[in-house]
């Protein structure tokens, strides 16, 4: 499945770039509920993710890589996360926009692919929760940049 999303921030490029490299920041925009991360070096983290897809309930572990970053412009995110009601695979390339001074238009485009029981179930709802994950992940965005300031 591909999906695309874009928000607009009140944050200059390398503001924003900064926020999204910090560690915390990126467990926050992991999709999923109580997500956390492990730094393991080099742009590379564990990860445990509780995710609820329609009624398919689980936690995952995995990895989430931060690869081919150009500093503050764009960067890729590659997921794997394993369960044992399925496995799901991600890789996201988000850009960097700079509006004006103090705007910056954060856009991704994502490919997500599932197996197991999450394929079978989540099919089916599997637009209106990329949806509704892209939003939760922007107002998590927001959320943070405000508790900074």
């Amino acid at each position: 499945m591909n999906f695309t999303g874009e928000h607009v921030f009140k944050q200059s490029r390398q503001q924003l770039w900064n926020h999204l490299m910090d560690p915390k920041v990126l467990a926050k925009i992991t999709p999923g509920k109580s997500s956390e991360l492990e730094a393991l070096g080099n742009d590379r983290y564990k990860t445990v993710t509780h995710i609820k897809l329609g009624p398919v309930n689980g936690a995952f572990q995995g990895k989430l890589n931060l690869i081919d970053k150009n500093e503050p412009e764009s960067f890729s995110i590659q997921m794997e996360q394993l369960s044992k009601i399925g496995n799901a695979q991600a890789d996201m390339q988000l850009t960097l926009k700079e509006i004006s001074e103090n705007q910056t238009k954060l856009s991704f485009v994502a490919e997500a692919k599932l197996s197991g029981v999450i394929a079978r179930t989540g099919q089916r709802v599997m637009s209106a929760v990329a949806n509704k994950i892209t939003k939760d992940i922007f107002e998590s965005i927001e959320e943070h940049i405000e508790e900074e300031q």
